[in-house]
C-alpha cells in the first residue's frame, strides 16, 4: 500500500504529539462514556414516557446524543494510532476516524439547529410538531450529514482523509470540496 509522505502522514509520532493524542484518546474515551450513560438515561425516559406522550424535545435531545456519541467514537480510535506510534494515511482506520469526525460535526450543526426551530415553533405558536415531523425531520438530518460525509470519499476514496495535526481531517488538497458542500 503507497501511504501519503509527510505531512499527511506521519511514520514516527514526536512526544509532543503523543502526548497531544493521549489527551484527546482520554478525552475521547471519557466523552463516549459519559455520553453513553446519558442517551441511555434519556433513551430510558423516553421510552418509559412514551404513552404518556413524552416531551418530544426529547427527539432532537437524542439524536444529538446519538451524533455525539458517534463523533466520540471517532475521536476514541486516535488510541490506535497512540499504539502503532504514527498516523498513516490513506488507511482504513484513517477513513473510518474522518468520516466519523466529519460526520459528527456536520451532524451536530444540523441537531443544534433542529432544537433552535422547534423551540421557536414551540413558543411562537404554542404548540407541539407531530411525532411524525419530529421523526422525519431527525431521519432527514441523518441522511443529509451523511450524504455530505460520504460525498468526499465516494469521488477520491481513501485518499480524501490525511492527518492534520493530532486528527484526520480533509485533505488540503479537498478544501474546496468541502466548502462546496457547506
Amino acid at each position: 500500500m503507497d501511504l501519503f509522505p509527510p505531512p499527511d502522514s506521519l511514520p514516527i509520532i514526536p512526544k509532543s504529539l503523543l502526548d497531544d493524542l493521549y489527551v484527546m484518546s482520554s478525552l475521547g474515551t471519557l466523552s463516549l462514556l459519559t455520553t453513553f450513560g446519558t442517551l441511555a438515561a434519556v433513551a430510558y425516559q423516553y421510552l418509559r414516557g412514551y404513552r404518556n406522550h413524552a416531551d418530544q424535545l426529547l427527539v432532537p435531545i437524542l439524536q444529538l446524543l446519538v451524533v455525539d456519541f458517534l463523533q466520540a467514537l471517532g475521536f476514541t480510535l486516535s488510541w490506535h494510532w497512540v499504539r502503532t506510534g504514527s498516523i498513516l494515511a490513506p488507511t482504513a482506520i484513517c477513513t473510518c476516524q474522518g468520516i466519523l469526525i466529519n460526520f459528527g460535526d456536520v451532524a451536530n450543526a444540523l441537531c443544534i439547529l433542529f432544537i433552535a426551530l422547534e423551540t421557536l415553533y414551540r413558543y411562537k405558536y404554542g404548540r407541539q410538531p407531530s411525532r411524525r415531523t419530529d421523526y422525519s425531520i431527525a431521519l432527514g438530518i441523518f441522511g443529509i450529514a451523511f450524504t455530505m460525509t460520504i460525498i468526499g470519499p465516494i469521488q477520491h476514496g481513501k485518499k480524501y482523509y490525511v492527518r492534520v495535526n493530532a486528527v484526520v481531517s480533509t485533505s488540503s488538497q479537498r478544501v474546496y470540496d468541502r466548502l462546496i458542500r457547506v
